[in-house]
């Protein structure tokens, strides 16, 4: 991939906003009960943990090598600006193989001063490692099914690895992408149904050890200590957060702002995936078939076909995880900062198919200017507080 200039600026935008003032807040109360476990031995963090953290081990596995050469606050929360930005470049790979170069840039540019974004990208917490690897595992879902060839499964069964074992909520992104498998092999034959169940198998038994630890304990048994079930204004206050970020401003109440932004980005979201409907029912996409049914050759997906991996990429995560909270309490909005890129896809997608230029540009200053001021107001004009306290968590 040759990176163009307005990337190579977007990448440093989103490097300068996720690094500036990343240790001038002093860790909240996540933070430290991370770093407390990661401080354990290695033994116990693989071992032990088990008993007391309701997440798996890679993240401390990670936070504890790293405390083995330093404790310095910024080198330890720059392990989530490293990810966040590769979460923007990644974002960008994705969004220009589904709908061209310009609405990539702008998704990239989204991203990356997305304050919520931004925000957890300042945090010694997992979920911009989370948001990257499963980005990566549908980038590689992408290329296994265009290239055909066994690199990209072994490389998207390895991140698949990797993902679930740096937070639970990686499985309801593997669900996602073994139901758009699964619906490709009724399109294109036994082959890629054979490859799907030995990377699942493969999967498994990856997980079997610290399955085993699960074992003795109740699983998210902390988590739902502090999550209550979900209802459908959590889902409303999902969105809510993916529009504006926070709830506390200085200058302009944050219910204003909310009113500006949040119309803007509804409307772009829904529109952009009402476009993919178009598309899809023109060309007859989800549906279609290789020249050749009988071929087990399945490097001709279709686009439509990747606008509908996204949209299960989108919403089976927030659909199954709230249907599983109604019994086991994990619905939280922090978790899905990894449909966040492609919520803001989405948005993109429908800032540029509005036939009128002008409002689409104003539409996107709009977002651009009001996400600037809630990043400017956390940085500038917002007390040193506790950030725990300051996004009312």
């Amino acid at each position: 991939m040759k990176l163009n200039k307005i990337l190579v600026l977007i990448l440093i935008i989103a490097t300068a906003l996720q690094t500036f003032g990343l240790d001038s807040k002093v860790p909240w109360y996540d933070e430290a009960y991370a770093l407390s476990l990661s401080g354990e031995s290695i033994t116990w963090v693989l071992f032990d943990m088990a008993l007391i953290e309701s997440h798996p081990p890679l993240y401390h596995i990670v936070i504890h090598f790293l405390l083995s050469v330093t404790d310095s606050v910024f080198i330890l929360r720059f392990t989530s600006v490293l990810f966040g930005v590769l979460s923007v470049l990644i974002t960008y790979l994705i969004a220009e193989k589904t709908f061209g170069q310009k609405t990539a840039m702008l998704s990239a540019l989204l991203l990356s001063i997305s304050p919520l974004f931004v925000f957890n990208a300042h945090w010694l917490r997992p979920y911009t490692f989370l948001t990257f690897f499963s980005l990566l595992t549908l980038y590689l879902t992408f290329r296994m099914i265009d290239n055909n060839d066994k690199k990209s499964w072994i490389f998207w069964i390895a991140s698949t690895i990797v993902n679930i074992y740096i937070h639970y909520y990686a499985f309801f992104i593997l669900f996602a992408e073994i139901v758009f498998l699964l619906y490709l092999r009724f399109v294109y034959g036994k082959k890629l149904l054979k490859r799907m169940l030995t990377g699942i198998f493969a999967i498994a038994i990856s997980y079997t050890p610290w399955l085993y630890m699960i074992l003795t304990k109740t699983i998210f048994s902390e988590t739902a200590l502090y999550l209550e079930r979900p209802s459908i204004a959590s889902l409303i206050y999902t969105f809510f957060k993916f529009s504006i970020g926070l709830r506390r401003t200085t200058l302009i109440d944050w219910r204003i702002m909310a009113l500006i932004i949040i119309p803007p980005i509804s409307f772009a979201f829904i529109y952009g995936i009402y476009t993919l409907y178009l598309k899809s029912g023109e060309s007859h996409g989800l549906t279609g078939r290789p020249k050749n049914p009988e071929s087990d050759n399945i490097t001709e997906i279709t686009t439509p076909q990747k606008y509908y991996l996204l949209v299960m990429y989108h919403f089976l995560p927030l659909i199954v995880s709230f249907t599983v909270s109604q019994f086991v309490p994990m619905f939280g909005f922090r978790y899905f900062l990894i449909i966040l890129p492609v919520f803001l896809m989405f948005t993109a997608r429908g800032i540029m198919e509005i036939r009128d230029k002008r409002l689409a540009l104003l539409m996107a200053l709009a977002i651009a200017l009001i996400h600037s001021y809630i990043i400017y107001d956390f940085y500038f004009l917002i007390p040193n507080v506790s950030w725990y306290q300051f996004v009312g968590l």
